[in-house]
């Protein structure tokens, strides 16, 4: 299943036609602590090689839902599964993640 990543409107890489995982070393991740939370961690720590630190994921024991409207609210990006991605919110765009 493919990875999306949901950023906020107005940040800079929600304009790019391609993500790429290296795209992404510097952001703040917003994590379900439910759910995929733990398989999107390890693949996040696997393609950006560890480089993100305990502080570069936030935790939520949130639903899909309010992880959006915090995404809105430029709290952070967050990783999801294609699956997921029926769920929208305004202020948000979604796009797949690509391997370098």
């Amino acid at each position: 299943e493919r990875v999306i990543v949901a950023l906020p409107q107005h940040h800079a890489l929600a304009r790019r036609q391609k993500i790429r995982w290296s795209d992404l070393a510097n952001e703040k991740f917003l994590l379900p602590q439910q759910g995929p939370g733990k398989e999107l961690e390890g693949l996040l720590a696997s393609k950006l090689h560890n480089t993100i630190g305990a502080e570069g994921i936030v935790r939520q024991d949130s639903s899909l839902d309010r992880l959006l409207s915090l995404v809105s609210a430029d709290y952070g990006a967050l990783l999801m599964f294609e699956g997921a991605t029926g769920v929208r919110s305004d202020g948000v765009v979604y796009h797949e993640v690509w391997d370098e």
